[in-house]
Formats: structure tokens, C-alpha cells, sequence
């Protein structure tokens, strides 16, 4: 499957469309997405004529499943456009008959498709941000990385807990609802929230017990996407999100002297025990700002 951050953005709008009930948007990124599989799509060896099997069919041990081929981003945003030229031409054909409303409507949808051309992905969760480290404080939610030492991790998580419980009590529409199509919204946040304890927990586990690990990316821009955040129930995630907790701090509360200054790697950066459990701190107190204000963007 194509990991590309202009799909990704696709298939989070058809949702969005879909759960607004705006058909003309849906089947506008109905389409798109379509021709995208289909580009995907990778030919077979067809049987030749006169083989005693179906004509054209394809040959061979999996044969009922169909090859994907990975598309650059290029091509994805020359699909994009493809699809807004072909509705560009229908509505010309459209304005030949005096079908005015069918016409405006196509271009809307062509409009609305380029428009994912100006900027191809959305700005990351972390753009312009310093990554953490001695000296730094966040600007945006405060965070001073030398108040917080990894032996307190445990108890500064703790108010957090409350606070994310009763976010998670409100209106599932309103906690569902993106401020912005490439912002998040409260129910996504705190999905990732609850996937950073667990995500750490395996990390510092895997830190303690082997010596300077590879530890792949996070990819939470693709992980909110794939694994449907938006879908997933408000209770549930709460209950994840306590559990999920509850592992990391024990693991932390266990942790003393050198083994804090372990580190695994990740993409050539070297990540501390002590740095994981600071950074899930403010992974957990930014994103519950991140989250508070998307939810007050949804409206009451």
C-alpha cells in the first residue's frame, strides 16, 4: 500500500465527508482513492489463448491475490490532478446542455481536489518544535525539561489521568470532530496518548534489556489513519489509556541509577531511558492542551 501523507489525508477527509454527509465531497474522495488503488494495482502474467484456463486470467501460486505496486508522491498528486481535470471537462460538457447546478458542482469537486495540491501534507504534530532536552522549556504548553526529572515522571503524570478521563466523557460527535481537516481532533489526541504509554513501556523494556537497540518510528501521522482513532470508542480508549499508564509507570518506578542513561537508537538518534520517560511527559501534558482546545473548536 502507497505510504503517502497526500493519501493518508485523502482517506481522514472521506471520513470526515462521510460522517457530515456531504455525498458531493465523499464521492469526490471516493473516486480519487479508487483510481489511486487502481494505479496501485501491478498486472499479472495473463494465460495465453487456448490454455485450458480462463483467458487472460492470471498464472500462478497466489494468483487469486492482486500485486500492489507503492506509488511516489508525484504520482499520487498527478492522480489528484487527473481526476480534477476530468471533472473540469464534464462540467464543460455540462454547460453545453444547461445543466448549470451539475456544472458549478463539478467544478466545486475539482476545486476542492486541487486544493490538496497547494500543500501535499500537513504540517507535522512537531513542526518548529526543539527537540527536549536540557535548557529547554516548551513555548507552547511549558513544559521545563530540567524541572522534570525521570525519577518524578510518575508522580507529574499523575493529575493527567483525571483530566484525560473527564475529556473523554464528552459529546462523541464533539470529541470526533477535526477544528481543522489537518488538525487532529480530541478523540485522536488522546488515542495517541494512549498508544505513547505503551509505545514507551516497549521501548524503555527493550532499552534495559539490550544493548543500544534499532527502534523504528512511531509514524503517528499514518498510525491515526490506519488504525481509525477517530472511529475507535471514547470509553474504551480511556480505559486503554489508564491500563496502558499504569504498565509504564511501574516499569519507571523500578528504574535507578545508570540504567536511566541507557539509550536505544532511533533512525540514527540517540533516545536515554531518562529522555523517553521526559518526553512521554510532555507527549502526554501537550497533547492534552492539543486536545482541550480541538474539543473547545467543536463547538457545544
Amino acid at each position: 500500500m502507497t505510504d503517502s501523507s497526500l493519501v493518508y489525508r485523502l482517506r481522514a477527509d472521506l471520513r470526515d465527508a462521510m460522517r457530515r454527509r456531504d455525498a458531493a465531497s465523499a464521492n469526490a474522495l471516493r473516486s480519487v482513492l479508487g483510481a489511486i488503488a487502481n494505479a496501485e494495482a501491478v498486472a499479472g502474467n495473463p494465460a495465453p489463448l487456448g490454455s485450458g484456463r480462463i483467458a487472460r486470467s492470471v498464472d500462478g501460486l497466489g494468483a487469486g491475490d492482486v500485486a500492489r505496486r507503492e506509488l511516489s508522491e508525484r504520482e499520487v498528486e498527478d492522480i489528484v490532478e487527473a481526476e480534477a481535470a476530468d471533472r473540469d471537462t464534464a462540467a464543460l460538457q455540462y454547460d453545453e446542455l444547461g445543466q448549470d447546478a451539475a456544472a458549478v458542482d463539478l467544478r466545486q469537486q475539482a476545486a476542492m481536489l486541487r486544493a490538496y495540491l497547494q500543500v501535499t501534507a500537513p504540517p507535522s504534530l512537531y513542526d518548529g518544535w526543539d527537540a527536549p532536552g536540557p535548557g529547554w522549556v516548551c513555548g507552547q504548553c511549558g513544559l521545563d525539561y530540567d524541572a522534570s526529572p525521570p525519577v518524578a515522571v510518575v508522580s507529574l503524570l499523575e493529575p493527567f489521568g483525571p483530566r484525560y478521563q473527564t475529556l473523554l466523557e464528552a459529546d462523541v460527535e464533539r470529541l470526533r470532530k477535526r477544528p481543522e481537516p489537518s488538525t487532529w481532533s480530541a478523540l485522536e489526541y488522546a488515542c495517541h496518548v494512549r498508544d505513547c504509554f505503551a509505545l514507551y513501556h516497549w521501548r524503555i523494556r527493550k532499552v534495559l534489556a539490550e544493548e543500544r537497540p534499532e527502534m523504528p518510528q512511531m509514524r503517528r501521522d499514518a498510525v491515526v489513519i490506519e488504525l481509525a482513532y477517530n472511529e475507535q470508542e471514547p470509553s474504551a480508549v480511556a480505559r486503554e489509556m489508564a491500563a496502558n499508564y499504569e504498565r509504564l509507570a511501574d516499569l519507571l518506578r523500578a528504574i535507578s541509577g545508570a540504567e536511566w542513561e541507557r539509550a536505544g537508537v532511533r533512525e540514527g538518534e540517540e533516545l536515554s531511558v531518562a529522555w523517553m520517560a521526559i518526553n512521554t511527559l510532555h507527549e502526554c501534558r501537550h497533547h492534552l492542551m492539543d486536545a482541550e482546545r480541538a474539543l473547545g473548536g467543536a463547538g457545544g
